[in-house]
């Protein structure tokens, strides 16, 4: 199991469910996503200004949840130039750090 921990000065921000939400609408870094429980869903992380933004080619990373360990984390530390827009579907519980 993989123990990363949140460092206290990043941003973090809970899905619990269906949507979409801007985290940031300028440059920013992506830290880590973790989850854990039984549900089921999607998480998608976007290089995006704004929520229109949601296309393939702004996309970083697609998470089908559950996946086969929880709870679980994945450190991705990459820079968004233009925003990080944040979309899950289904019922997942993902934190996502960022800054």
């Amino acid at each position: 199991m993989n123990n990363l921990q949140p460092v206290s000065s990043y941003q973090h921000t809970i899905g619990t469910g269906a949507g979409t939400a801007v985290l940031k609408d300028t440059a920013g870094v992506i830290h880590s996503v973790f989850w854990g429980g039984t549900y089921i869903g999607t998480a998608i992380l976007y290089d995006s200004a704004t929520a229109a933004g949601t296309s393939a080619a702004n996309r970083i990373i697609t998470l089908g949840l559950p996946l086969a360990q929880y709870p679980e984390s994945i450190l991705i530390d990459v820079n968004c130039r233009s925003g990080i827009v944040f979309e899950t579907t289904g019922t997942p519980a993902v934190t996502v750090a960022w800054n």
